[in-house]
């Protein structure tokens, strides 16, 4: 009776292996809403007054409106919209519809520049949930 308990215990646990199942969530028409700018960027926070001493981008979106304008991973933003970016507050700086115009002042090298850009609409999901969504530029209406 021994042994015929123990030949049934690799099928029982076979029998209750978990399957992971894919989660799609659905689309969230609030951020359909707000703009893409197409980049990342890496801040540095001063500890003493927990402002933004420095930002960096780290990476630009192929196709996405800041790329299409000029900005390249490395450049060190200096301001934005004409605010030094020690008195930004980071990520709610790009919580604006999209078609919104943003002007760069970016440090390349030893070269200043201004980079100017109008933000993006986020562009369908992939069905990889680890693939960000495309920042794509808002189509102008011509006249």
């Amino acid at each position: 009776m021994k042994l015929q308990l123990l030949a049934l215990i690799p099928l029982a646990a076979v029998s209750h292996a978990v399957h992971a199942q894919q989660f799609i969530a659905p689309p969230d028409p609030e951020v359909d809403k707000l703009g893409c700018i197409g980049f990342s960027y890496d801040l540095t926070l001063s500890h003493v007054t927990h402002t933004i001493t420095s930002m960096v981008v780290s990476r630009v979106d192929s196709l996405s409106p800041s790329v299409l304008a000029g900005l390249r991973s490395g450049d060190s933003v200096t301001t934005i919209d004409g605010k030094p970016i020690k008195e930004t507050r980071g990520g709610n700086t790009w919580r604006t519809p999209p078609g919104t115009h943003h002007t760069l002042k970016i440090r390349r090298g030893d070269r200043d520049l201004e980079i100017a850009f109008a933000s993006g609409k986020l562009g369908l999901a992939s069905d990889d949930p680890d693939v960000s969504r495309p920042c794509r530029p808002v189509p102008t209406q011509s006249r």
